[in-house]
């Protein structure tokens, strides 16, 4: 069952990276007169990092009047900066985001003073979280454990922001990281049948707000997917059967895609078992010292796997 708690594990991280990119398709647009007298973010700056090249910050500084706007695209721009961690030292980032915050809001002297108060808040409350408990690959009880640390870090989090700061803040962050839990403890229990469980997903959705239904219909229709996919491997469905189901959901040509990805995953797996067997003998070869069997190792990767390969790989190997 590892294989199983790679996914979930893997899962459990998109969960929290889900809740930026809502905010993303979905921040406010509005700009008020007092915002648009604001310098434009990096115009003129060099990359802070080399691993900044080619982007823009993330997030966004903003200020109505004298007030900063306090939402989660200010958090985005913090850990943009805070991205850069291992290739600055951490004094040097953080006094490039306050240099960040005071350069945009150089004619709100009020706002970027709470920016920077915040911001400070901000790393007070990253710092405590290393002290919560991490989920580990090997939980038997994953998605409880990341909902205990998600309750955890709420509870955590209430000791350097006031309610309001926090809703504001983590709002958006927050809702769509315990709608990805809900939806993922349904299908993973295994007391619910489809139906069940199709109607489960339902009743959540019925409950997101028009814009949220808009921005995750593809979510939900990936969702129906897998589900009838389960459900067909589950009682032997040949690959005509694959197929059908698959066609009815998302229509012919995507099914086709879909039964080809299925053999591409499967000749992949049969070149990650011809590794496998290939690195134990190379393991139980005693002629060679260790950092030789580490340099045969290393070759045979990069000679049976292109560089953007690795990463799937190093999962396998742990299973």
């Amino acid at each position: 069952m590892r294989s199983q708690a790679i996914k979930l594990s893997l899962v459990a991280a998109v969960v929290l990276a889900a809740a930026a990119v809502y905010q993303s398709e979905t921040g406010d647009s509005h700009t008020s007169a007092a915002e648009s007298a604001l310098p434009s973010p990096h115009t003129t700056s060099a990359p802070f990092v080399q691993s900044h090249v080619g982007t823009l910050p993330d997030g966004q500084l903003r200020a109505e009047g004298a007030k900063l706007v306090l939402n989660e695209a200010l958090i985005a721009r913090f850990e943009y900066y805070l991205s850069a961690v291992g290739e600055r030292p951490l004094p040097h980032i953080y006094a490039e985001i306050e240099r960040n915050i005071q350069k945009e809001l150089v004619l709100a002297p009020a706002a970027a003073a709470e920016a920077k108060r915040i911001f400070r808040t901000y790393i007070e409350f990253k710092t405590a979280t290393k002290s919560l408990p991490t989920v580990s690959a090997d939980d038997k009880q994953m998605l409880s454990a990341i909902r205990n640390r998600f309750e955890a870090e709420r509870t955590l989090r209430a000791r350097y922001f006031s309610a309001a700061e926090s809703a504001a803040l983590f709002g958006s962050n927050d809702f769509t990281a315990d709608d990805a839990l809900a939806r993922m403890e349904i299908n993973a229990n295994t007391q619910l049948s489809a139906a069940q469980k199709q109607a489960q997903l339902a009743e959540l959705d019925a409950n997101l707000p028009a814009e949220v239904r808009a921005w995750r219909a593809p979510q939900a229709s990936m969702d129906a997917l897998l589900a009838a996919e389960n459900e067909a491997r589950a009682r032997g469905a040949s690959a005509d059967e694959m197929l059908a189901v698959r066609t009815r959901l998302v229509g012919a040509e995507a099914a086709r895609n879909l039964a080809a990805l299925d053999q591409e995953n499967a000749e992949f797996e049969r070149r990650v078992n011809a590794f496998k067997a290939e690195k134990a003998k190379i393991l139980a070869n005693a002629q060679l010292s260790e950092p030789e069997q580490l340099a045969s190792i290393e070759g045979l990767r990069n000679r049976e796997f292109r560089e953007n390969e690795h990463f799937l790989l190093h999962a396998y190997e742990q299973q």
